[in-house]
């Protein structure tokens, strides 16, 4: 399978595990959109399947994979985001979305770095 190009990875990710996220992310990205960072769930999340965060050029996906190879999208386009939050822990980070509409998304479990 080709490798799907990532704008920027962390050295410290599992690079097999950015290419899954990325490869199911790619089915629902526009023409022209590009993935620009992927942050995937670290191993204390105790998940099988581990969630994800995807920034493209247009939007914020959060990724969720789910049984028998099913996937939840949760996307907000950049232009509808009021806030992202991200908090820092001692063993992972979490990531929050607000829209000006006031959606909501939180991840979290994610790798540190």
């Amino acid at each position: 399978m080709p490798q799907v190009p990532i704008r920027h990875t962390d050295p410290s990710q599992q690079t097999d595990a950015l290419q899954r996220v990325a490869a199911d992310v790619t089915k629902i990205l526009t023409p022209n959109e590009e993935i620009l960072y992927i942050a995937l769930q670290n191993i204390t999340a105790l998940q099988l399947k581990k969630d994800s965060v995807v920034a493209t050029s247009n939007r914020v996906i959060c990724y969720k994979p789910g049984m028998l190879g099913r996937v939840v999208f949760e996307d907000f386009l950049w232009q509808d985001v009021k806030e992202t939050k991200i908090s820092q822990g001692f063993l992972s980070t979490d990531f929050s979305v607000e829209t000006v509409k006031g959606q909501r998304a939180l991840l979290g479990g994610l790798d540190k770095d």
